[in-house]
């Protein structure tokens, strides 16, 4: 099951995982030897059902709506609000953001981009998007 649900956040997964999974927790939950075994399961049945349009986001579209799986998110700058103060170039730990002056937007290399969220987080001005 992990190994789907891996797949399926790095946007390899397929639309027949959706029914897989489901049916491999079942059939673990009818035949496990254990109480443990037996609820080991319910997380992934609980999100099938309360969040099942965003497997289907993963799958169908490529989209992580929650904004976390790195493989299917990427991060960009908006020029507009973009204020030039360098907070995200100072945090940025692969380099990846190049100042460009004051009062300009500063630039995002996405081939350096590890997608670690700091410059996201440390942006007060919300110039830094999630896509």
């Amino acid at each position: 099951m992990r190994q789907i649900l891996d797949g399926i956040t790095e946007g390899k997964g397929q639309e027949s995982d959706i029914q897989l999974l489901k049916d491999l927790s079942e059939h673990l939950q009818d035949s496990a030897l254990c109480a443990l075994g037996g609820s080991a399961p319910n997380p992934v049945l609980s999100t099938l059902r309360y969040f099942h349009d965003e497997y289907e986001a993963h799958i169908k579209n490529k989209k992580c709506p929650a904004g976390i799986c790195k493989a299917l998110i990427k991060f960009s700058i908006i020029d507009e609000k973009c204020p030039g103060c360098g907070m995200c170039v100072k945090t940025c730990p692969t380099d990846a953001i190049t100042f460009m002056g004051k009062k300009k937007p500063v630039i995002l290399d996405q081939a350096k981009c590890i997608k670690c969220r700091t410059c996201y987080d440390i942006c007060k001005m919300g110039a830094v998007r999630i896509e």
